[in-house]
């Protein structure tokens, strides 16, 4: 990874393949800093992955990511590497953008992982 700029974000998750980052991207940060951070982590050829939330609680442990941080995220760089494109979507409350195509895809379902859970 070496002297990446972050532009702000903190990296607080690397795949175990060196090619997926997990970003703090803390309140105040602009689109164009966690795109220009996401950027900057994957300089190298090939395939890449960027996600970033803005709650540290929220980043979980290691990748895969399960469903439940998936849907708390705020950003997500996705590059397959093999010539295809990149894409990069961002949570449209946080970020807001004329284009719903790149927005992340949000849901109310919780997860059926709470599905037995008690709140009270």
């Amino acid at each position: 990874m070496g002297n990446v700029p972050l532009y702000g974000n903190k990296v607080k998750l690397v795949g175990s393949d060196g090619r997926s980052f997990g970003l703090l991207a803390p309140s105040g940060i602009s689109a164009s800093q966690v795109v220009n951070a996401a950027l900057a982590l994957c300089g190298q050829p090939g395939p890449c992955r960027v996600n970033a939330w803005d709650n540290e609680d929220d980043i979980p442990g290691s990748y895969t990511l399960p469903a439940l941080t998936r849907s708390t995220m705020v950003f997500e760089y996705v590059r397959s590497g093999a010539g295809g494109g990149a894409t990069t979507r961002f949570d449209c409350t946080r970020f807001p953008n004329k284009d719903p195509k790149t927005c992340l895809a949000t849901s109310d379902k919780l997860p059926d992982v709470l599905s037995g859970v008690r709140f009270k």
